[in-house]
């Protein structure tokens, strides 16, 4: 049988009042047997709930969104299990088995806070990872232009190679603009699928659900490529290499136009096109430094 989610709102404020009251119990001098016995049967309750909850989301609603739902329901489920412990007659060792001992009640408190926050289907649940995506686009804009515009020395705290004293040539700088440049466009690109084609995307078909998960995998890759650059740039701003991870950027960034081509509005396929040329173009810019040519 396969159940609907839950009405989070009430199931988060049954759960929180049911635990602090066996909390609450729990510490009495005389705890009575008849109303801790009660409360464990209404958290027992709480743990089927839950449990059922994750076997039974349907694999249509999405990944992400099936991601979250049993992210949430097996924190909380760990929750109740660190809560009962002390009341058991042979407490799990704290030592020995801490993946058992997740939280007390106010880390209940935290997780429920979470299941209210819940996203209720795919985009929504994409949407929230789409905004560190853009954050993470954004950060390494910054280093490249801190490195662009700086004393031409490598100066990056995060780097493992770090080169300190290591000056910049105005060919480094050139290069540095035009991989600037392709993550400008990135990062572009990312906020045109999140406006055009995550939000705009109601995922009532199995196709469009999977559409969104698809899209999601393939930006992490997008974000992979991305970090490979900025790191060549801080590493040896080594010509060869950053030739490399710049082709590899543009081939991910193409599929990822391509994904969004699949279910996109006609009008906006025009753009996708157009923005996959500009790539071509730039990574024509970047490969013409490269001492190979």
């Amino acid at each position: 049988m396969r159940v609907r989610l839950v009405d989070v709102e009430y199931f988060s404020k049954t759960l929180l009042d049911k635990a602090a009251k066996f909390a609450l119990v729990g510490r009495l001098p005389n705890p009575a047997v008849s109303e801790a016995l009660g409360l464990l049967e209404t958290l027992e309750l709480f743990v089927r709930t839950l449990t059922i909850l994750v076997l039974t989301i349907p694999e249509s609603r999405g990944k992400l969104f099936r991601d979250d739902v049993k992210s949430v329901c097996t924190d909380l489920i760990k929750g109740i299990a660190s809560l009962i412990n002390p009341s058991l007659e042979e407490p799990l060792d704290t030592q020995m088995h801490p993946e058992h001992l997740f939280a007390n009640h106010n880390a209940i408190f935290d997780v429920c806070e979470r299941m209210k926050n819940l996203s209720y289907n795919n985009s929504m649940a994409i949407q929230k990872r789409w905004d560190d995506s853009m954050e993470l686009l954004q950060d390494v804009i910054n280093e490249m232009e801190e490195l662009q515009n700086d004393d031409g020395m490598f100066d990056f705290d995060d780097s493992a190679f770090e080169k300190e004293g290591s000056p910049l040539t105005d060919d480094d700088k050139a290069m540095v603009k035009r991989c600037l440049a392709i993550v400008k466009l990135t990062k572009i690109l990312f906020k045109k699928l999140l406006v055009r084609c995550i939000k705009d995307c109601q995922p009532n078909t199995e196709e469009k659900v999977s559409w969104l998960d698809q899209l999601y995998e393939t930006s992490k890759k997008v974000l992979e490529k991305v970090d490979d650059l900025g790191v060549s740039l801080h590493e040896t701003c080594n010509i060869q290499i950053i030739c490399l991870h710049a082709a590899e950027l543009t081939d991910v960034c193409a599929k990822i136009i391509d994904v969004a081509k699949l279910l996109t509005s006609e009008e906006h396929l025009s753009w996708f096109e157009k923005c996959g040329d500009q790539y071509h173009r730039v990574l024509v810019s970047i490969l013409e430094r490269s001492p190979q040519r």
